[in-house]
């Protein structure tokens, strides 16, 4: 079990407002005036000559030097679990037809194992290179074609923030490749991707701060959320409740990393009431709770006037102790959950096959086993991301403890 932080070592990330007339600026990293260390074209390039781990392509990839990187390990597995299973099932279809024990309504051999072999074949292409980076740019695989984002492409301002943390989405190009996702692939390698690429990247300007926000709430009664330079107001079946930011009690943003502008997830806490504003993903597609202004205005205006904040970053390692106990008690809980729903779901169906002999011939009862190996794949793949995220959050909270101990010694030595 991991270890719990004591009171005295937590360190507090509440975010106080100086008063009205201090020369402080706010800003969210990597959106203010100061911007990280940014290299020429021409030295990334440099670099990516010398990379090692050379890889031959098939003749549609791309031909200068570079660098492959595959999926992430579990999923790399789950793609070939699937390709094994759709070979399982046609050999199963296969054997049966072959020895007259299929069922009188059954369709042929010839007519059912195509369909298995399509679905086998487009798995297949889950196991081969999904991104490769060379001097030309960064190549993603559609299928089994490359598309490819120049460099130039980076630092000419056409690429912005994408849905994921490792994500961007290209402005020009069409909808089916304007999206590369990083976050697929090893952590390690989406981490050295996106350091290469902000080293060239012009992120987007940040947005201007209007003086007042009106959001439209995406839920029965349609709730109005009314933002200005004095505080908040929430308007709710012809109830409002009026709230100044120095009354406000907190209001907390879940960003998906540091250094971007916008927000996940962002909650506002009344004395009675609590507001969540959401940003959802269906279909890889970032949905908004609300309508009116984008996340990136309402963080920015967020951070402009709330008297108490605490900003915090889903991915990442942890910047403060309650920041850390804020991921894990987030991260692990959704996680835990999800497990016992699987658990669940591995045992009723392990049921079902068990008591599928009685109820139907045995070859039909043989198909339904293998369908059981989908909800094991995945209650072990994620029990095996719930391991990884405890381990990465006691490293974080290590190195936390080693920093407040390093500086605890330059203290006492000063």
């Amino acid at each position: 079990m991991h270890s719990r932080l004591t009171p005295a070592a937590r360190q507090s990330s509440v975010k106080n407002t100086p008063a009205p007339g201090d020369p402080v600026e706010r800003w969210p990293p990597g959106i203010g005036p100061f911007r990280s260390e940014r290299f020429d074209l021409g030295e990334v390039r440099g670099r990516l000559a010398g990379m090692d781990g050379l890889m031959q392509n098939s003749v549609a990839a791309p031909t200068l030097p570079g660098r492959s990187y595959f999926l992430q390990r579990q999923l790399w597995r789950s793609a070939l679990w699937g390709v094994l299973g759709t070979v399982a099932i046609v050999a199963t279809i296969a054997a049966l037809d072959a020895a007259g024990l299929k069922a009188p309504k059954a369709p042929p051999v010839i007519q059912v194992a195509p369909f298995f072999v399509a679905i086998g074949i487009f798995i297949a292409q889950y196991l081969l290179p999904r991104v490769r980076v060379d001097q030309e740019g960064i190549h993603r695989r559609i299928l089994w074609w490359w598309d490819l984002w120049p460099w130039e492409d980076f630092t000419d301002g056409l690429v912005t923030y994408g849905t994921y943390r490792h994500g961007y989405r290209h402005t020009t190009k069409p909808f089916w490749s304007q999206r590369l996702e990083l976050s697929v692939l090893e952590p390690e390698a989406a981490e050295e991707i996106d350091r290469l690429i902000k080293r060239v990247w012009t992120p987007p300007d940040p947005p201007e701060c209007p003086e007042t926000l009106v959001l439209t709430l995406k839920r029965p009664g349609r709730p109005v959320l009314t933002m200005t330079a004095d505080g908040i107001s929430f308007t709710h079946k012809n109830q409002t409740v009026t709230s100044s930011w120095d009354d406000l009690p907190m209001v907390t943003i879940w960003r998906l990393a540091a250094d971007r502008p916008d927000s996940r997830t962002m909650i506002f806490e009344l004395s009675d009431r609590e507001i969540r504003l959401g940003r959802p993903v269906h279909n890889g597609q970032q949905l908004q709770t609300w309508s009116g202004p984008t996340a990136e205005v309402v963080s920015l205006f967020v951070m402009k006037h709330a008297r108490r904040l605490r900003d915090y970053a889903i991915g990442g390692d942890a910047r403060t102790f309650d920041e850390l106990e804020a991921k894990r008690e987030v991260q692990l809980g959704r996680l835990e959950k999800n497990l016992i729903v699987m658990r669940r779901m591995c045992w009723v169906i392990g049921a079902l096959c068990a008591a599928s002999p009685l109820v139907c011939p045995w070859p039909a009862a043989v198909m339904m086993s293998l369908y059981l190996a989908m909800p094991v794949g995945m209650y072990r793949s994620a029990n095996s991301r719930l391991k990884e995220i405890r381990a990465d959050l006691d490293r974080q909270q290590t190195a936390l403890l080693e920093q407040a101990g390093s500086a605890a010694g330059l203290l006492q030595a000063s």
